[in-house]
C-alpha cells in the first residue's frame, strides 16, 4: 500500500473540490497531490500555462515531453505520453524516431531538449 495513495472522490478536500471536477480529478498524479490541498491549488495555474495554454502546441508538446521521458529514462511517462501522442494523431514511426534521432521540426525539438539537460542552457544561435 502506498504512503501516499490517490485520494477518491469520498475523501477529496473541501478546499478544492472545484478542482475535482476538472484536471485535479483526472489523473492519479493529481490526486495524490490533493494531499495538500494548497500544492494542489497553487500547482492549477501553471499547470493551465504549461500544458493547455502553451505557446508550443499541443504536437510540440507532446515531442518536448516525449523526449524528456527519454532522457530521464522514465518509462511510466513515456508509456502514458505515446498514449496522448497517438491521440494526437502522431504514427509509431514518428513517437520511435523522438526516443532516437529525429528529423525536421521534431530533431531540432529535440536538440533543443538534449541542450537543456546537457548544459542546462541553448546554444547561441
Amino acid at each position: 500500500m502506498s504512503p501516499c495513495p490517490p485520494i477518491p472522490d469520498e475523501t477529496w478536500p473541501a478546499e478544492i473540490e472545484d478542482l475535482r471536477a476538472g484536471f485535479a480529478g483526472r489523473l492519479n498524479v493529481y490526486r495524490v497531490m490533493a494531499h495538500h490541498p494548497a500544492l494542489t491549488r497553487a500547482w492549477a495555474p501553471l499547470r493551465a500555462h504549461v500544458v493547455t495554454d502553451s505557446a508550443l502546441g499541443p504536437d510540440r508538446s507532446e515531442v518536448v515531453i516525449l523526449r524528456c521521458a527519454v532522457r530521464m529514462g522514465s518509462e511510466y511517462e513515456w508509456a502514458h505520453h505515446v498514449t496522448r501522442a497517438r491521440a494526437l494523431g502522431f504514427s509509431d514511426a514518428r513517437i520511435a524516431a523522438i526516443g532516437t534521432t529525429p528529423e525536421g521540426e521534431d530533431g531540432l525539438i529535440a536538440a533543443a531538449v538534449d541542450a537543456l539537460f546537457d548544459a542546462r542552457r541553448l546554444p547561441a544561435p
